[in-house]
């Protein structure tokens, strides 16, 4: 029997995947494979290898210097937005001779590396990752020779003297002792135990509400025991071992200048598109005399600031008030025509956290819904995996909008996320039908009638997806990336399925260890793991250096909360997607949202795309760092060829899944330049009453939403604040909230 090789890809508008299988056995001298990437035109470009032959340095080179020997599947990131085939060919010989099979050779299905999945729905994936070779050797360039080690080390013995002082708490029955048997988070960079000052609003992502009682009374908040909780000799270690990191900080300082300022190729590069994407809302309701209504938790980012007020004559906002954070945004908009409203909710355990944006045209009928995990910060842009998807539907957006006066009129009412709220929540939408058939979900948050999460069953949200888990099948794949939802959650939900169902193929990545499930789903030695956390490399590791997990300070390093199913048997892909964090608690306690949409192959293949090349660029880490990854150079005695008969029928469960994309139905234009919403004198497709977007009848119009001129107060008490250097600033203007009181802001985790 002769070798031969087939190839499946598929694309989002961040990476094309290229999967393949060799049949026919093992070939004398092969020494990995050429990937190369053909164009529309016809340009050919060989696709890079990171991984030497023994012996050899350097960063990368083409792979046919360099071969991948990668077991079936490979990412091309960042590929010119366009068409694109990519040919797989066995090379063979030794490592200063090799030569492209002329047999072992194939080409791929044409893929469209693009935001336009249909005529009705785009979606966009940054890439956010700093855990990489290239953000590495980024900082050596810019920050100096030794800052990266520096900074790693630093790092490193702040995160052990931290977990020591832990330690030397556990006995203690203050209430420190809430998180004994806990284990200590790693925030990007601050290594928090018990004391050292968790943010409420991640703690509740993580712990019980009892234990982020004590920290919100300020038992925990502050950075050494305070009250009845006796300071350790560890507690002083921990705190010069914190300031040496502290100083370490500074000195990356241009990397936090590069991916704040607009154009930087760095921050271009991280972002991948995804600012443009989310801008360009506003920019179709400016062309057309429309509105738009945002409802936002985070607006840091200068760019995304300066856009809201040149459009402020067009914008509706209601921003969360989370301490000082989005005071720039508050303080930019307070004196313009923008109807400007601060929710600050009087639940302490509850955030203000979706990101959405409805346009609607010049009649104030709505027509597209901007949606997804993205914050308006630079970091969120560009320093944690996110998306954003934009949908066209009247119906979807008239859902939107009555979502938006609910939380309008709950602001006003003193933002209590009162039973009105919370009720109309409760009662699902109708589900929404696009004219190719795609049909989509909204769930809105809080959906869960009490405040308090349920002691049986799961909370409304939740629940529904779990429907979908609970209907996998063996053979059916998986791809989920997650940031701190808490438990239950998904990870939990799949972790479960994935136990009963060993068949079926899942691959999820979660942003911290907090996020894992109890019970993780068992492999054999040799198989991948079905959950991996972020984490970058810690130590040299063949040609690789150390790596940084985020910016200074942060801890989303995954901020995505997506789950992508292919149903092998219906074939048909499902995709989950929004702000919520998937996890009882933003059912319960957060302004949220989820879109479970089904029956777009396109979206599923996209989501799927960026969903597994977070996993595989994190399960790579993981390996390196568990000693798991051989030895960081190329195999020379032909083992990479050979697959285990569990790698090999996940292979074919991939392929068969990117194989639905020879059915999937072709945008009408799918050279979108992935920036472009449709023209203002293209027509929107007219609705049916029934939440069917796929007939004639036109919703009722809006009416024109009244302005609201935005106001400030001056506030009451004279105390100072005290600024993180320990010297005092006077309190700045606050914006009032719905009900025109003065309130306290929060700090944001996100």
């Amino acid at each position: 029997m002769s070798t031969s090789i087939t190839v499946r890809a598929a694309a989002c508008n961040m990476a094309s995947l290229v999967t393949w299988k060799i049949s026919g056995g093992a070939v004398k001298g092969a020494q990995g494979l050429r990937i190369t990437r053909i164009s529309a035109d016809g340009t050919r470009t060989i696709l890079p290898s990171p991984t030497p032959f023994p012996g050899e340095t350097g960063s990368t080179q083409p792979s046919n210097v360099w071969p991948i020997q990668k077991k079936g599947r490979y990412f091309d990131f960042e590929p010119p937005l366009g068409d694109y085939t990519y040919e797989v060919a066995l090379m063979v010989g030794t490592p200063k001779n090799l030569q492209a099979s002329t047999t072992v050779i194939a080409t791929s299905n044409k893929v469209s590396v693009t935001t336009k999945l249909s005529d009705w729905i785009k979606a966009c994936f940054n890439w956010g990752i700093l855990s990489t070779q290239y953000v590495s050797r980024w900082i050596e360039e810019h920050c100096g020779q030794g800052t990266l080690s520096a900074y790693i080390a630093a790092e490193a013995k702040a995160a052990a003297a931290a977990d020591a002082a832990r330690q030397s708490h556990l006995s203690s029955t203050s209430p420190h002792a809430l998180l004994a048997g806990s284990e200590p988070h790693d925030f990007g960079g601050f290594h928090l135990d018990a004391f050292a000052g968790f943010h409420p609003d991640a703690f509740m992502e993580m712990h019980t509400e009892g234990a982020a009682e004590a920290l919100m009374n300020g038992a925990l908040a502050a950075s050494k025991p305070t009250g009845d909780v006796p300071q350790t000799p560890a507690d002083s270690l921990a705190a010069a071992a914190q300031e040496a990191f502290k100083a370490q900080l500074g000195k990356l300082s241009p990397l936090v200048q590069a991916v704040k300022t607009p154009g930087n190729p760095l921050r271009e590069s991280l972002a991948v598109g995804i600012i443009d994407f989310l801008l360009e809302p506003m920019r179709t309701a400016k062309a057309e005399g429309g509105h738009i209504h945002d409802l936002s938790y985070e607006v840091t980012d200068q760019q995304w600031i300066d856009a809201l007020k040149e459009n402020a004559d067009l914008l509706s906002i209601i921003l969360a008030e989370i301490g000082e954070e989005n005071q720039p945004a508050f303080d930019a908009l307070k004196d313009t025509t923008a109807e400007l409203i601060a929710r600050k909710l009087a639940n302490k355990f509850a955030i203000a956290h979706s990101k959405i944006q409805i346009r609607s045209d010049k009649e104030q009928v709505g027509q597209e819904v901007a949606s997804g995990a993205a914050n308006k910060t630079s970091a969120g842009f560009c320093g944690q995996v996110t998306n954003a998807i934009r949908v066209l539907s009247q119906v979807l957006a008239a859902q939107y909008l009555a979502y938006y006066e609910a939380i309008l009129a709950d602001t006003k009412d003193g933002a209590k996320q009162g039973p009105a709220l919370r009720q109309f929540c409760n009662k699902f939408q109708e589900p929404v039908k696009l004219p190719d058939g795609t049909t989509i979900q909204v769930i809105f948050a809080p959906n869960n009638l009490s405040a308090s999460k349920p002691t049986n069953g799961l909370t409304p949200g939740i629940g529904y997806i779990s429907k979908i888990i609970d209907d996998l099948e063996d053979g059916d794949v998986v791809a989920g990336n997650f940031f701190i939802p808490g438990h239950p959650s998904l990870p939990d939900l799949l972790a479960a399925a994935k136990i009963k169902k060993p068949g079926i193929v899942m691959k999820v990545a979660v942003s911290d260890k907090s996020a894992l499930p109890a019970q993780m789903p068992p492999t054999a030695e040799g198989e991948e793991p079905v959950f991996v956390v972020a984490q970058a490399i810690k130590h040299p590791f063949a040609n690789l250096i150390p790596e940084i997990l985020g910016l200074p300070g942060a801890h989303a390093y995954i901020h995505s909360k997506t789950l992508v199913v292919y149903k092998a048997r219906t074939k048909t892909w499902i995709v989950i997607t929004g702000s919520h964090n998937e996890g009882e608690k933003a059912d319960t306690n957060n302004d949220d949202n989820i879109l479970v949409i089904s029956g777009c192959t396109l979206l599923g293949l996209a989501y799927f795309v960026n969903n597994l090349s977070v996993f595989d660029h994190f399960l790579f880490r993981y390996l390196v760092n568990t000693g798991k990854a051989g030895t960081g150079y190329l195999d020379t005695e032909g083992g990479w060829q050979t697959l285990s008969d569990a790698q090999s029928k996940e292979l074919d469960a991939i392929m068969a899944a990117l194989a639905s994309l020879d059915d999937a139905p072709v945008p009408s234009d799918s050279k979108d330049s992935g920036t472009t919403a449709p023209a203002p004198s293209q027509p929107v497709p007219p609705v049916e009453p029934g939440g069917d977007d796929s007939g004639t009848a036109k919703p009722p119009s809006r009416k024109k939403p009244t302005r609201r001129k935005p106001t400030t107060t001056k506030p009451t008490s004279p105390c100072p604040q005290s600024d993180s250097d320990g010297k005092t600033k006077s309190p700045k203007k606050k914006t009032t909230t719905g009900k025109g009181k003065t309130s306290t802001k929060k700090k944001s985790t996100e």
